[in-house]
């Protein structure tokens, strides 16, 4: 550091003088330091480090508060640009901001001002909003994931961030999205403002488009418009296992958030609030603590679909999803979303794939070797199919009629079955509404759509 310090006008040689200067005048101080800290007292010192860095790493993936992270690029002391980007792969909701020229004390330095990081990076707030908020004395469900418990909400600037630095902003532009909100009475009106939220937990239930490439959509409309953080149960598969639900994906780049999927799961939907779907513990305790709760029945069967199969629901006879959402008096909203299926084209099907030779064997072992979404099984490999581009069509999302469940409901199996059957309905109902209503929209093509929004700035074309 004395080197790097002395500035680019002095020759090596007078770096190497005062460098070697340096150390002998430590040698003196070595003697006394074997003194004041003998080995086996090292040795012991280091050994508590080590069990509480082992402690403290383990705890890494539960942390479902937002962290910043500020680290100086040019810390000659101890490596914390690469331990930033670490604890931002690893941290389920972080944002690292790296210094540039800083050094090791850097909130010691001159210019450096922690507030103006702070409002800079859109991560201060007077006060902490969550999820939820479960009573005192709450206990964690047994069996359920560290992930299933109350997140804190983001602020509109990190959500703007996390909008951009996932690429779901770029996709929102390129598909303008609409979003069509039914109320109790049956009305429906543009927006997401008819969703019955704040009255007890909600359980969204929809059709899972090809590759759920629409999460983020649904996320960030939701964050934006209602201030309401929506939790998705994601496949298992797509949480490692060393991580207890949550990612480890890379991730780099200044002042950057969080991207606790890495890759695996849609970045956005991954950093605010997904869980793995199994066990069954997870959505009981979301739903317990009354959150807003997303279900696709179809999983990876319909998330993967054959060719042909464009919206067609591919859901399990079994009702327990509604069970579920009445032992907690939840409001059970189904949804319908389009545009995902009609903009690719498929090459292969998962089972194209895994029948094919030379390919077919391997990527059976792999899917076999992954954890399931259900006791028996999906009925699917979890193989992505291979998929190009066809068209950018419009997207169009509509949350249908609330439907209310009661605790007392649970024992008649004739209700639930039909409350499913309500619920599966309207999910088809809406996908071919949406249709008939993307039909009549002289913007549902991309060019006149983009000619449209280039014209007129930050406004959406009109549906």
């Amino acid at each position: 550091r004395l080197v790097a310090d002395s500035g680019a006008s002095e020759s090596p040689a007078e770096q190497l003088r005062q460098l070697a200067g340096a150390v002998e005048g430590l040698v003196p101080m070595l003697g006394a330091l074997a003194d004041v800290l003998p080995p086996e007292t090292l040795a012991w010192k280091l050994e508590l480090l080590r069990q509480g860095a082992a402690e403290a790493e383990a705890a890494l993936p539960g942390v479902l508060q937002r962290v910043m992270v500020v680290v100086g690029e040019a810390d000659a002391l101890l490596p914390s640009s690469e331990e930033g980007r670490r604890l931002r792969r690893r941290l389920r909701s972080c944002q690292l901001v790296a210094m540039e020229g800083r050094g090791h004390a850097l909130l010691q330095e001159d210019g450096v001002d922690l507030v103006d990081i702070l409002h800079g990076g859109g991560f201060y707030v007077s006060q902490r909003r969550t999820t939820s908020t479960p009573g005192p004395g709450r206990r964690r469900v047994p069996g359920a994931s560290p992930l299933a418990r109350p997140m804190e909400l983001p602020t509109a600037r990190e959500v703007r961030r996390a909008l951009q630095a996932s690429g779901v902003q770029l996709f929102r532009d390129v598909v303008s999205p609409v979003f069509y909100s039914t109320g109790w009475d049956g009305g429906v009106a543009a927006g997401l403002g008819r969703v019955p939220l704040g009255g007890g937990p909600v359980l969204l239930v929809g059709n899972h488009q090809t590759m759920g490439a629409d999460l983020g959509l649904i996320v960030s409309e939701f964050l934006e418009q209602r201030r309401t953080l929506v939790r998705g149960l994601a496949h298992p598969a797509l949480f490692p296992s060393n991580s207890n639900g949550n990612g480890n994906g890379e991730g780099e780049g200044e002042g950057e958030g969080g991207g606790a999927a890495g890759g695996q799961l849609p970045g956005l939907f991954a950093e605010y609030g997904a869980v793995p779907v199994a066990p069954g513990a997870n959505m009981y305790s979301l739903l317990r603590d009354g959150e807003v709760v997303m279900l696709f029945p179809g999983g990876v069967r319909e998330a993967y679909k054959e060719k042909g199969e464009e919206y067609q629901l591919f859901w399990p006879e079994d009702a327990e999803f509604v069970r579920m959402a009445a032992r907690f008096n939840a409001t059970i909203v189904p949804f319908s979303a389009i545009g995902c299926d009609d903009s690719v084209e498929m090459v292969a099907s998962s089972r194209d794939l895994v029948n094919a030779p030379l390919i077919g064997e391997g990527l059976r072992r792999r899917a076999q070797s992954l954890p399931s979404a259900r006791a028996a099984g999906d009925g699917q490999a979890f193989v992505p199919p291979l998929l190009i581009p066809k068209t950018l069509p419009r997207y169009y999302f509509l949350f249908g009629r609330p439907i209310r469940t009661a605790e007392s409901d649970i024992a008649d199996g004739d209700k639930v079955d039909a409350q499913y059957r309500a619920v599966k309905s309207a999910v088809a109902e809406g996908i071919q509404r949406l249709k008939q209503m993307r039909a009549r929209d002289p913007y549902q093509d991309f060019l006149p759509r983009r000619l449209f929004e280039a014209t007129w700035g930050e406004r959406r074309a009109p549906a």
